[in-house]
């Protein structure tokens, strides 16, 4: 949702690309408005990743589910050490193309330096890739992540995936 907003060129999206290539994570405010958006879209269904990472974002989600009677059906929390996280983060790159995710650890290409979607040549890494960037990231997730968790284990609806494999 942030990147589409970022490559639409729209001035939002001009302020989130700052943002994110400073390793920032977007004001509450903005990432509801977001949010909100796709509700009114998605009544049947939707999946957020990374959404909701503080607290407060939490108790605005609880809020605007009931808004739009959408009920949360569960939060699914990938158990990874930060290294494996970092190596994961830092190997990836995306077709320039048609945005195919691939990691030189692993999720190559069939045939090296070719899309296998779209046979594009062309590849790039996002702008947000970096190990400073994300190792900031990680010590900000993990400050926060205590509360957000109890939050919703209160809740009963809280799974962990140990997604340190595969």
């Amino acid at each position: 949702m942030l990147r589409s907003e970022v490559e639409s060129n729209s001035n939002l999206g001009k302020q989130l690309k700052k943002i994110m290539d400073s390793g920032g994570l977007g004001s509450d405010n903005l990432v509801i408005k977001l949010i909100e958006k796709q509700l009114k879209k998605h009544k049947k269904g939707i999946i957020f990743d990374g959404f909701p990472r503080t607290i407060e974002q939490a108790k605005v989600l609880t809020k605007l589910l009931k808004k739009y009677k959408i009920k949360l059906h569960g939060i699914i929390i990938l158990d990874t050490p930060d290294k494996l996280i970092i190596k994961r983060i830092t190997g990836r790159y995306i077709c320039a193309k048609c945005g195919a995710s691939y990691n030189i650890f692993g999720n190559k290409p069939k045939k090296e330096g070719i899309c296998d979607v779209c046979k594009s040549t062309e590849f790039k890494k996002r702008s947000d890739d970096k190990k400073n960037i994300i190792e900031a990231r990680l010590k900000k997730y993990h400050k926060e992540s205590k509360a957000l968790i109890e939050y919703f284990n209160k809740q009963g609806i809280t799974y962990i995936v140990d997604s340190s494999h595969g």
